[in-house]
């Protein structure tokens, strides 16, 4: 989703709200997307990778199939497309088992 998109996505919600708390809201959201954007891939994998080994150590199925399928899309964007595929795979086999 493109900042433009986040934004009117936000946007809406500062009319519901009151406004000094949309102004943080929109404040708290722009801040994570300039902090996800900062991160280079290999930041983002070594992220996504430590959060996989959290969700696999809690059992907690549904965020192991997240992380797996991020995973899988940020290895693709690396030029990795086989391990890429490996962990969409992954999790492909986590959705048949029913365990997410």
């Amino acid at each position: 989703m493109s900042l433009a998109q986040q934004m009117r996505s936000v946007t809406w919600l500062s009319i519901a709200i009151p406004t000094a708390a949309a102004g943080l809201l929109l404040c708290s959201f722009a801040g994570a997307q300039t902090n996800q954007q900062n991160l280079s891939l290999k930041d983002q994998i070594a992220q996504h990778e430590q959060r996989l080994a959290d969700a696999a150590t809690a059992k907690q199925y549904r965020n192991e199939v997240t992380e797996l399928n991020t995973l899988g899309s940020l290895y693709r964007q690396a030029g990795n497309m086989q391990k890429g595929l490996d962990y969409c795979n992954q999790a492909l086999q986590f959705e048949k088992m029913g365990n997410s």
